[in-house]
């Protein structure tokens, strides 16, 4: 019987693209999305930065708090792609746990964890078998950045140890909330 882990990954709220910033705002765009946001919730650029929602000045404008080792250039410059995720409104996700080879901390420093599952020698090579978890950056004190690393592995740990009628583990994902889960 196949074992899982549900993951709580945020609720995207919005996707929407910024026009130059108007006065103390980080942020700016054209459309009312702020509308459906609250102080709090993450902002995910293109290029992967993340932000928090530090206050909404109206519908259009908000001031951020960058976050990261590396956090990205504030104010953000019109034409930057973006995708809002609430910070209280979550989905869990169930993840399999079965055949998995490694958990591995892949992305910008504790942004990115994958799990890699061992297919098996008799099927095709394929990036089919690697799932990957994107969070808010981990602080850089914590080991190597391995925060996601460690609790997949104690979850699945727990998991595999629990009576088979037991086959959902939950796992809290605060205070680095998981925005995606993608199996490519």
């Amino acid at each position: 019987m196949e074992k899982f882990l549900a993951i709580p990954v945020q609720d995207t709220l919005a996707s929407d693209e910024s026009v130059a910033a108007v006065g103390a705002a980080d942020l700016t765009v054209a459309d009312p999305t702020f509308s459906l946001g609250e102080v709090g919730d993450i902002i995910v650029d293109a290029a992967g930065n993340y932000y928090l929602i530090a206050s909404i000045i109206d519908d259009n404008n908000v001031t951020l708090t960058a976050l990261g080792t590396e956090p990205g250039e504030l104010p953000l410059g019109a034409g930057v792609s973006f995708t809002m995720y609430s910070a209280s409104n979550s989905t869990n996700q169930l993840v399999s746990i079965d055949n998995v080879a490694a958990v591995i901390d892949m992305g910008a420093p504790g942004t990115q964890t994958t799990i890699n599952y061992d297919v098996g020698s008799g099927s095709a090579s394929s990036t089919a078998d690697v799932l990957t978890i994107s969070s808010i950056p981990t602080p850089a004190f914590y080991s190597g950045h391995r925060f996601w690393v460690d609790v997949i592995q104690e979850a699945m740990e727990t998991a595999l140890v629990e009576p088979y009628p037991q086959v959902v583990t939950e796992i809290s994902t605060q205070p680095y909330p998981v925005t995606s889960i993608v199996l490519a």
